[in-house]
């Protein structure tokens, strides 16, 4: 046998229970609108419904979830993700920003980002606790938007996506393991004396990693 090539042991016949994958997991909850922002919002929580009802009615799976359940924290049973960044976004679903009632609306979301912080903890247990303005957006094109008249906005080459990578979570280049059942979530907190947002805002916390799911999940 060439010296350096090594032998690959082939696994025990048996029943494959999952496949990792390059996904993230996200979960949405809403800031109503005309209504005084809750001191606190909490993700990754209650997969099936919003804290609050908003004008688009309970989660739907795919635009505010890719997580299934009604518990109290945590991921799915047969779940497991190596976490390896943080993202946060802000969106307002359903809502034509091009309304003059509406104009403010950017702004209010810059405040909000300004404004507040978020943590990730092990049911009591804090874990990071940081800014929401260190936690972009995502990928895709980047938006400048302004409500001052008379003001030029830098141009951006139109469809061409602009990656932004999420806050870094690991240490030493190894992520956060977080485990199928184990109890965990995303608080989300604005400052007592904030602002009343004109229209619906929903926020989406997204944690990028390798998702384990068992193949029945």
């Amino acid at each position: 046998m060439a010296q350096g090539i090594q032998l690959v042991p082939l696994p025990s016949q048996g029943t494959v229970a999952g496949r990792p994958r390059k996904e993230s997991v996200y979960d949405t909850d809403v800031y109503l609108a005309a209504t005084a922002m809750p001191q606190q919002i909490l993700l990754f929580n209650n997969f099936a419904a919003f804290s609050v009802a908003p004008a688009l009615g309970p989660k739907q799976f795919g635009r505010d979830t890719n997580l299934r359940g009604t518990g109290t924290g945590g991921l799915p049973q047969a779940t497991h993700l190596f976490w390896y960044s943080w993202r946060l976004k802000c969106r307002s679903l359903g809502t034509n920003l091009n309304q003059p009632a509406n104009a403010v609306v950017p702004e209010q979301m810059n405040r909000w980002r300004e404004l507040g912080y978020a943590q990730f903890a092990f049911q009591t247990s804090v874990l990071i606790t940081t800014q929401l303005d260190e936690l972009p957006s995502g990928a895709g094109p980047q938006s400048i938007f302004t409500t001052v008249t008379n003001t030029t906005m830098p141009s951006l080459p139109s469809g061409i996506p602009s990656k932004r990578e999420g806050k870094d979570v690991t240490i030493m280049g190894r992520p956060v393991e977080l485990n199928a059942l184990e109890a965990f979530n995303v608080p989300v907190f604005v400052p007592q004396g904030g602002f009343a947002p004109q229209v619906d805002l929903y926020i989406t916390a997204v944690l990028d990693g390798v998702l384990l799911r068992g193949l029945s999940a």
